[in-house]
């Protein structure tokens, strides 16, 4: 694209120049044009020779569920049970699509993986309520009402996986991909964090899978420098809305292995959430590992609910096509069909060479969509970010070069 441009800029230059009456030789502009020319003709037919493959075998068939629920810093908002009743009620609509698996959302529940609910009786358990449910002062509530709050509240996540295991075996036939607030204990602080993460639940409500956001919003979703510099990580906390938890970055990456519902074929999904979308090095290391291909999906779970326009209803904003145009991308680099599930929209189905297959807008609704898993490997998949590094040292030398040779000749000046 720089080329391009470039070399137009040049030609239009030229034409300026002698249409003043100046002389300026075609070699300043016609080896350039030539040259963008002719790459851009070989871009445009190696495009034509990738869209003509076919090496796509029969992937599984996915249902989305979209809901129009906007997400406001000042609220109100929907309150989470009655969202968790919507996108379960449905859900119901793709118990006749035959799916391998369904997928919310980001962020529809909070607390339910196993290892938060396992951790009954732990001494910083309590405090871990107050901090992430309560948010009242830990010494202005005793510990027999923390404890109370507790097992009420881990009845009540419990009680949720089990509508959703009961949902998935009794009328979807297939686990459900759902997005949620994961708690996982630190032993270097002796505290509980707060991941953003996709579940896996299975068709008896137990959790089966579960992988942690590696690329959270920093500033937002994340706030740096919490075990290096305290005072600054406070400082930048202050800084961010209340309302936003204060979640860390997963460890590594993981990815779903989902067996369809005939038992005969298992596929390996990846789940980037929401922005990592935007970051072509995270796809990457979802879709690629030790030089091989590891993933036959990407399932992006978002929340784009914060992004509505002012006013009543989900009125869209140009921040939900741009994300979707990141996915594509996304789905180019790595030859990777991409499905998106995404609050207030835009849920998607995009196939391995960029193109939106089918999509809902931004209103409320499901459909169910057919992967075509793609065996081909990309070179940016094996090459990364190499090309791009290579052209940017290149570009660097040469100003640095040009720099030099600059002064030099002023110095020569000078000397005579």
């Amino acid at each position: 694209m720089a080329l391009v441009n470039g070399a137009i800029a040049d030609a239009l230059s030229a034409w300026w120049r002698r249409r003043a009456g100046a002389t300026v030789s075609r070699r300043q502009w016609v080896p350039g044009l030539a040259v963008a020319g002719v790459l851009l003709a070989g871009l445009l037919g190696y495009g034509a020779w990738r869209l003509g493959q076919r090496e796509t075998s029969d992937g599984p068939v996915i249902g989305l569920v979209q809901e129009a629920l906007p997400n406001r810093l000042d609220g109100p908002n929907l309150p989470a049970d009655e969202a968790f009743a919507l996108y379960a009620r449905d859900s119901e609509a793709l118990a006749s699509a035959r799916c391998d698996a369904v997928a919310w959302s980001e962020a529809i529940l909070r607390g339910v993986n196993p290892e938060f609910l396992a951790a009954a009786g732990t001494e910083t358990l309590p405090k871990a309520m107050a901090r992430y449910f309560l948010r009242p002062s830990l010494d202005a509530v005793p510990e027999a009402t923390l404890t109370k709050v507790w097992n009420d509240l881990r009845g009540e996540k419990t009680r949720q996986l089990q509508e959703i295991g009961q949902l998935a075996g009794n009328k979807l036939g297939c686990p459900i991909f759902v997005g949620a607030a994961a708690f996982r204990y630190d032993r270097d602080d002796n505290d509980w964090h707060e991941f953003n993460s996709v579940l896996l639940v299975g068709l008896n409500g137990q959790v089966t899978g579960e992988y942690d956001k590696v690329h959270p919003v920093p500033f937002s979703e994340y706030v740096p420098f919490r075990r290096s510099w305290p005072w600054l990580h406070g400082l930048c906390r202050s800084l961010v809305p209340p309302v936003m938890s204060s979640l860390e970055p997963g460890r590594d990456v993981r990815w779903f292995d989902l067996t369809g519902r005939d038992g005969r074929r298992t596929w390996r999904v990846a789940t980037p959430i929401c922005y990592e979308g935007t970051f072509d090095h995270v796809c990457r290391r979802l879709a690629v590992q030790d030089g091989r291909k590891r993933a036959d999906l990407l399932l992006n779970l978002s929340n784009d609910g914060w992004f509505v326009l002012p006013g009543p209803g989900a009125r869209p904003s140009t921040e939900h096509a741009q994300h979707l145009a990141h996915y594509c991308f996304r789905a180019v680099e790595n030859r990777l069909p991409i499905l998106r599930a995404a609050n207030t929209g835009i849920s998607a189905s995009i196939d391995s060479c960029g193109r939106i297959v089918k999509s809902l807008g931004y209103e409320r609704g499901t459909f169910a969509a057919k992967v075509l898993v793609d065996a081909r490997t990309s070179l940016y998949s094996i090459l990364g970010d190499a090309f791009a590094s290579g052209v940017s040292a290149l570009a660097a030398g040469s100003v640095i070069l040009l720099l030099w040779r600059g002064r030099r000749g002023r110095d020569r000046v000078n000397a005579t």
